[in-house]
């Protein structure tokens, strides 16, 4: 039985090596893809500062 085809878009970007040769360690050091790690390293960045918006809305800061 075949599996199921994930909806993936791809997405390119042109990084500084040195921010791309952290990623290659990174990803190596997780034993990730780097695909995998940029989704994962994306996905907590993304959640966290959703977090920090609903944090300011709730005890009303102001940030600029």
């Amino acid at each position: 039985m075949a599996r199921a085809k994930k909806d993936y878009k791809a997405l390119n970007i042109k990084i500084e090596s040195s921010i791309y040769e952290k990623l290659e360690n990174y990803a190596e050091e997780k034993g990730q893809t780097k695909t995998k790690a940029v989704e994962r390293l994306l996905t907590k960045a993304m959640d966290l500062e959703e977090k920090d918006d609903k944090w300011n809305l709730k005890y009303n800061v102001k940030i600029k």
